[in-house]
Protein backbone atom coordinates (compact mmCIF):
# COMPACT_ATOMS: atom_id res chain seq x y z
CA UNK A 1 0.00 0.00 0.00
CA UNK A 2 2.87 2.40 0.78
CA UNK A 3 4.39 1.74 -2.63
CA UNK A 4 1.14 2.60 -4.36
CA UNK A 5 0.75 5.82 -2.35
CA UNK A 6 4.36 6.76 -3.10
CA UNK A 7 3.85 6.08 -6.81
CA UNK A 8 0.65 8.11 -6.94
CA UNK A 9 2.39 10.93 -5.05
CA UNK A 10 5.26 10.96 -7.54
CA UNK A 11 2.88 11.04 -10.49
CA UNK A 12 0.82 13.88 -9.00
CA UNK A 13 3.94 15.85 -8.04
CA UNK A 14 5.64 15.47 -11.44
CA UNK A 15 2.42 16.37 -13.24
CA UNK A 16 1.99 19.48 -11.09
CA UNK A 17 5.56 20.57 -11.80
CA UNK A 18 5.14 20.11 -15.54
CA UNK A 19 1.88 22.05 -15.57
CA UNK A 20 3.42 24.85 -13.48
CA UNK A 21 6.44 25.04 -15.79
CA UNK A 22 4.26 25.30 -18.88
CA UNK A 23 2.04 27.92 -17.23
CA UNK A 24 4.97 30.12 -16.20
CA UNK A 25 6.61 29.86 -19.61
CA UNK A 26 3.40 30.71 -21.45
CA UNK A 27 2.49 33.63 -19.16
CA UNK A 28 5.95 35.21 -19.30
CA UNK A 29 6.01 35.14 -23.11
CA UNK A 30 3.04 37.45 -23.49
CA UNK A 31 3.62 41.10 -24.24
CA UNK A 32 1.74 42.16 -21.09
CA UNK A 33 4.61 41.01 -18.86
CA UNK A 34 7.39 42.56 -20.95
CA UNK A 35 7.73 46.00 -19.48
CA UNK A 36 9.29 48.87 -21.35
CA UNK A 37 11.80 50.97 -19.48
CA UNK A 38 11.78 54.73 -19.63
CA UNK A 39 14.86 56.78 -20.49
CA UNK A 40 15.75 57.52 -16.84
CA UNK A 41 15.91 53.83 -16.03
CA UNK A 42 18.10 53.18 -19.06
CA UNK A 43 20.48 55.93 -17.92
CA UNK A 44 20.75 54.35 -14.48
CA UNK A 45 21.40 50.93 -16.01
CA UNK A 46 24.25 52.32 -18.11
CA UNK A 47 25.78 53.91 -14.99
CA UNK A 48 25.40 50.67 -13.06
CA UNK A 49 27.05 48.64 -15.85
CA UNK A 50 30.01 51.04 -16.03
CA UNK A 51 30.45 51.02 -12.27
CA UNK A 52 30.53 47.21 -12.05
CA UNK A 53 32.90 46.74 -14.99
Amino acid sequence: MKKINRLIGKIVYSTALKVAEKEVNSVCNFRFYQETLDSQTEALRKYHDKKNS
